[in-house]
């Protein structure tokens, strides 16, 4: 009865570390998109790579928020997140353009930069797709 206790007792430190870090990288990635859009506005233009790390990071926090462990379990997930991440993420992004809209061709990058949010959760979900189609076989 004792090593069951323990047993459980370690295993509810290994369910709260997955947790805790995906709160800490979720909030690593807020602040890398203030940071990119406040300080470095200019680097969104150019590849705009930020895009990309700010929904990886937000797609890996909630797997680590979900407590999914397994394989076919996070794919799963995933593939049910990935599309409705990329079209809230440009809407958190609306604010921020309403305060700092100066030109109006600034236009053009804020749309870009929904596009791609958007693009990326399409390649996402026909990745994971495929994925989950080769783990069924």
């Amino acid at each position: 009865m004792m090593n069951l206790l323990e047993d459980n007792q370690k295993q509810q430190c290994f369910t709260l570390l997955p947790c805790a870090v995906g709160i800490v990288l979720l909030i690593l990635t807020g602040l890398f998109a203030i940071f990119t859009h406040v300080l470095l506005p200019d680097m969104l233009d150019l590849w705009n790579f930020p895009t990309l790390l700010i929904y990886i990071g937000i797609c890996c926090s909630l797997v680590l928020l979900s407590g999914k462990r397994h394989k076919q379990e996070i794919i799963h997930f995933l593939w049910k997140i990935v599309v409705p991440v990329g079209c809230i993420c440009p809407l958190l992004g609306i604010n921020q353009f309403i305060h700092q809209f100066r030109d109006p061709a600034d236009i053009g990058s804020f749309v870009n930069q929904c596009v791609l949010f958007v693009l990326y959760s399409l390649i996402a979900y026909v990745i994971l797709v495929l994925i989950e189609q080769h783990l069924d076989k």
